[in-house]
């Protein structure tokens, strides 16, 4: 039976993150794998511009035309609708974050009816990003995503972090929220993320202590700009140069 997992989450979550990587570790475990980009809500950071390395590790994507050419145009490809109708193991939705972007699952709920017990709908947290720092912000986050989807949120994703300063203990923190809100709604924490080498810090120094099954991640959506570190030094040399030759030129 074809298996449908929905990755939900408010923005900055890392739920986009978290769906590309979910994706092409399904594919190489031999599944006929495809995503679906239906963010309509974050034109900056999207399954549809890793197209690349999505379809170098052997997952279909499906996305709009729009969604390379104009970016913030919330289009939703017509082509969704046969990835219910195909031969796939395995579809995948990124969808936008919070009740805004919840609400393009609604067009698809007759086919997420009938999908019963083979559809998931994961919801993304970072318990560092605003709207997630509280048991009572990420209960009350479920509750309108829920409503305005129109479909029950079956699983939680721990995806604490602060980017490249994220540190085993700051995903231990997220579990003791998530542990209550788990205790609110009943729903299970079912993953807890981050790159290979903090997962394997957090099971080394806590002994794996956190609610879920630990899910390596490979960053594929960090811009490079994010990284750059300007030479301020040089810039401060280079606009004094500046000044003086206007000065002299005057």
């Amino acid at each position: 039976m074809k298996k449908v997992v929905v990755c939900i989450g408010n923005y900055g979550s890392g739920k986009t993150e978290f769906a590309i990587n979910y994706a092409i570790n399904q594919s190489q475990l031999g599944n006929k794998t495809v995503l679906i980009d239906l963010d309509i809500v974050n034109p900056f950071f999207r399954s549809a511009f890793q197209k690349q390395i999505l379809e170098k590790n052997g997952v279909k994507l499906i996305a709009s035309k729009c969604a390379l050419e104009y970016s913030d145009m919330p289009v939703v490809s017509a082509e969704v609708n046969s990835a219910f109708d195909s031969d796939y193991d395995l579809v995948v939705f990124d969808v936008g974050g919070n009740e805004t972007g919840a609400r393009a699952l609604g067009r698809y709920r007759r086919q997420f009816a009938s999908l019963k017990e083979s559809l998931e709908v994961l919801f993304v947290v970072n318990a560092r990003r605003p709207m997630s720092l509280t048991v009572k912000d990420i209960c009350a986050a479920i509750k309108n995503i829920q409503e305005a989807a129109c479909h029950n949120i079956t699983g939680i994703i721990n995806n604490t972090n602060l980017g490249r300063d994220t540190v085993a203990d700051l995903i231990v923190e997220g579990d003791k929220i998530l542990r209550k809100v788990t205790e609110i709604t009943g729903i299970p924490v079912k993953y807890f993320t981050a790159e290979e080498e903090i997962i394997e810090e957090l099971v080394r120094k806590h002994n794996s202590v956190c609610l879920g099954v630990p899910f390596t991640l490979k960053i594929c959506t960090r811009p490079l700009w994010l990284d750059y570190k300007p030479d301020f030094a040089a810039l401060q040399n280079d606009y004094r140069g500046d000044t003086r030759e206007t000065e002299r030129s005057f």
